[in-house]
């Protein structure tokens, strides 16, 4: 199982379906923005590297770690829409990945209150001075 990101030790598999995901979604976007447009849009590094079948998850990943180490054959436009795609994956795995171990630390944190509700603070009483 290879790393993919150390901070919250995320692996391969684990962002696979979020880059698949962020795939779609900027197809769809293209497609809607073409579409709309009356011209249709400029070729632009996104399209080149789909038209070449490079779009799809397995790819991107491993160009990715290509990327990081300066290994990439890609030109610039290309590597940057690599990056965008891959930290937009991170980052909502990442995320994901977060609010599970925040509720994982209160479900903790519960548990070592014991589930016994606190006593409410009472104010005490002061004796009345007494009557001679």
């Amino acid at each position: 199982m290879e790393k993919v990101n150390d901070e919250y030790k995320l692996s391969r598999e684990d962002v696979f379906p979020a880059v698949e995901k962020v795939i779609q979604d900027v197809r769809r976007s293209r497609d809607a923005a073409e579409a709309a447009s009356a011209n249709g849009l400029k070729r632009n590094p996104f399209q080149s590297l789909d038209e070449g079948g490079l779009m799809n998850a397995d790819y991107i990943i491993s160009e990715f770690d290509k990327i990081q180490v300066k290994q990439s054959s890609h030109p610039k436009g290309e590597r940057d829409v690599i990056t965008k795609i891959m930290n937009m994956a991170l980052y909502e795995v990442a995320t994901a990945k977060y609010e599970e171990i925040e509720n994982e630390a209160k479900q903790k944190a519960e548990e070592r209150v014991g589930g016994i509700p606190k006593r409410k603070r009472t104010k005490k009483e002061t004796p009345k001075p007494s009557e001679k």
